[in-house]
């Protein structure tokens, strides 16, 4: 079966993300299924999924740090166990939503129970991704900053390139 097949078994919404060996133990994938992200774990051979984004600021949490059973959100370093979706960080912070996963035929499905999930959703993997913004601030004295910004995400491996450019107006 393909991974991007969308099932339906007694009313329950699964889907299918990817085959076994395309995460290997200690990395994370990010799958889109309709306007939802969820982020799937390999944690010592054992699979868990949990919304992408964090509680905090809505970073990516599927494109943070995964030490163990524990990710790092790579905007301000809130931590989250990924099998209880418990914020280890913050008291005042709701746990994450969890999404039951299990394998099946050599493919890892995820299950949603609350029904978050469009339907007709296709899970589409996100793991590379590039990203770049810049920045241009001009002052007083038409003196001109330009901070550019990328970031390359290439199978859980993210590079990062700042650049600053600085010059006057002649």
């Amino acid at each position: 079966m393909h991974p991007n097949v969308v099932s339906f078994v007694m009313n329950k919404n699964r889907y299918c993300l990817c085959q076994v060996s395309e995460l290997t133990p200690g990395n994370s994938a990010i799958y889109e299924l309709g306007s939802y992200k969820v982020a799937l774990y390999n944690v010592d051979g054992t699979f868990f999924a949990t919304q992408d984004h964090c509680q905090h600021k809505g970073g990516s949490l599927g494109r943070g740090m995964l030490t163990g059973p524990v990710v790092e959100c790579p905007l301000h370093g809130w931590e989250f166990d990924v099998r209880s979706g418990d914020c280890l960080t913050q008291t005042h912070c709701k746990p994450l939503r969890l999404f039951p996963t299990f394998m099946e035929e050599n493919m890892v499905w995820i299950e949603d129970l609350d029904g978050v999930i469009n339907k007709e959703a296709v899970a589409k993997n996100l793991s590379i991704e590039s990203v770049t913004d810049t920045a241009l601030k001009i002052d007083a004295n038409q003196h001109y900053d330009l901070h550019v910004f990328s970031c390359i995400n290439d199978c859980n491996r993210m590079f990062f390139i700042f650049d600053f450019i600085s010059f006057s107006k002649l």
